[in-house]
């Protein structure tokens, strides 16, 4: 069992974020684990637990954008209270970013905890738990709390849970390692060929366990361009690319600012863990658009506060001597007035566009309509 966690604890440990929230693989068919039922019946009334439940993957992105909206209205008032005889335009621009900066991360994080309380309140009342100040919402798809043997016992049968495990079942880095978990990887290959079944035999002072794991096929890396055309809650179907299944809720959450019809640029390692079964994406080391819209170099589909600051970021980069960390595609689109150069006159256009949109019936859709818009009334 120990050869076997450790071999796990190196296959997930190659991801590049904490998959927190994880969707239960079909072996996994116990909803609490075996640790967490041992700590109960050696005598303990309740047991501290992590919850790990599925949800909706489009909520936080929801959430940003309603915390970038209201950010962006407190902005424009904010900006239209500056004396502007006290201040230079890049002055003002950068009180802009900065204050947009701090309304954001204060609202994001408001936001975010009233919406991980608003998903888990209905799992918490089904299984019976106190919705108390002790319980702690780290991430969403999580929660910590402590449980009864007879709330443990109702959370079985609640289809939303996904698993349900003290801290020893997690490693250092919030990957699962308790049991029931018969994976190991056992190699590269090229080819998809059967999962074979293996036995262990452990063998200490106070006891010999059997166990009975799968060999884990691993496909090795895979990077292309492709144009998404299906996303559920499941998986993800690619023009040319076929259908990958997600493996985990975070890689879920990953795919939910895109739609169908977007071109996407994907660095992944994938492997399949069951006979028959389609590969699953396992890991992503680069998801991002091919293409972005003029004027929105964040990518999230809207001209706003956010593109502006995430400019002048770079702006004042490159104005001490810094080193440029955007993509080709994110310079293109963060040069909004298209004079091969990045600052805070491109910032202006996206927050001028903004506020227009924010207080015209006519929206103007693109910047290069909003620029045109700006010649003819000048």
């Amino acid at each position: 069992m120990k050869k076997t966690r450790k071999l796990l604890s190196i296959m997930t440990s190659m991801a590049l974020f904490t998959c927190a929230a994880s969707v239960p693989m079909e072996s996994l068919a116990a909803v609490v684990s075996d640790n967490t039922i041992a700590e109960l019946e050696n005598g303990a009334e309740t047991v501290k637990v992590r919850i790990s439940y599925n949800y909706d993957a489009s909520i936080p992105v929801k959430v940003k954008k309603e915390a970038a909206k209201k950010a962006g209205e407190l902005t424009i008032e904010y900006a239209n209270s500056l004396d502007t005889s006290k201040y230079t335009d890049i002055e003002i621009m950068n009180l802009k970013s900065e204050y947009y900066t701090s309304k954001y991360e204060e609202l994001s994080k408001e936001l975010d905890e009233k919406a991980k309380k608003e998903l888990v309140k209905p799992v918490l009342e089904d299984i019976g738990a106190d919705i108390t100040e002790n319980i702690v919402y780290p991430f969403y798809g999580v929660v910590y709390c402590e449980l009864t043997a007879e709330q443990l016992e109702k959370a079985k049968n609640n289809s939303i849970i996904s698993i349900i495990a003290v801290d020893s079942d997690f490693d250092e880095y919030g990957n699962y390692i308790g049991t029931p978990n018969p994976y190991i990887m056992t190699g590269t290959t090229t080819t998809f060929a059967s999962a074979s079944t293996q036995t262990s035999t452990t063998t200490s002072t106070t006891a010999v366990t059997t166990t009975e794991y799968y060999a884990v096929e691993y496909y090795g890396n895979a990077e292309f361009t492709d144009i998404i055309e299906k996303i559920d809650a499941n998986g993800v179907t690619f023009q040319n690319n076929g259908y990958f299944r997600f493996s985990w809720q975070s890689i879920a959450d990953r795919f939910s600012p895109y739609k169908s019809g977007d071109e996407v640029i994907l660095s992944c390692y994938y492997m399949r863990l069951f006979k028959g079964d389609t590969p699953n994406i396992q890991n992503i080391f680069m998801l991002s658009r091919s293409r972005l819209d003029l004027g929105d170099p964040t990518g999230d589909s809207m001209i706003d506060a956010r593109d502006a600051s995430f400019v002048l970021a770079e702006y004042s980069l490159l104005s001490t001597g810094g080193a440029s960390h955007l993509t080709t595609v994110e310079k293109t689109a963060a040069d909004a007035n298209k004079d091969g150069q990045i600052d805070s006159k491109d910032a202006s256009l996206m927050l001028g566009m903004y506020a227009y949109n924010a207080t015209s019936e006519n929206k103007i859709g693109t910047m290069n309509s909003y620029i045109e818009y700006l010649k003819t009334n000048e």
